[in-house]
């Protein structure tokens, strides 16, 4: 069980506010498709510091954001099942973010053996 402190509750609160005012308003969406707006509003309600992410990469802003929105929307938005990802026949598998590359290296090598 985790136990939050009071502070970190409150800034998980103003993100998840801070979310929910960028899904809000219509302008920063104007460009982006139904299926987009829909990802969007949904990653604000279950993880609202995520936005910025799928925001940069559905705008085309960066090519690192493309990378992480696409394996957090595989991976049901938990950064640890990013690092954890066993699914090595992925093309974006060894380019994923979140990645401990030690544990990558030993993986690798233990399936030659």
């Amino acid at each position: 069980m985790t136990f939050l402190s009071q502070n970190h509750i409150e800034k998980l609160k103003m993100g998840r506010d801070a979310a929910r005012r960028i899904v809000s308003s219509g302008k920063i969406h104007c460009d982006l498709t139904v299926k987009q707006k829909q990802t969007v509003k949904r990653v604000s309600e279950y993880a609202p510091s995520r936005v910025k992410v799928f925001l940069m990469a559905y705008k085309g802003v960066s090519k690192a954001a493309a990378l992480k929105a696409k394996c957090l929307e595989c991976c049901n938005l938990e950064t640890s099942a990013i690092s954890e990802c066993k699914i090595e026949g992925c093309p974006l598998w060894k380019i994923r973010p979140y990645r401990n590359r030690k544990n990558d290296a030993e993986n690798s090598a233990e399936k030659e053996e």
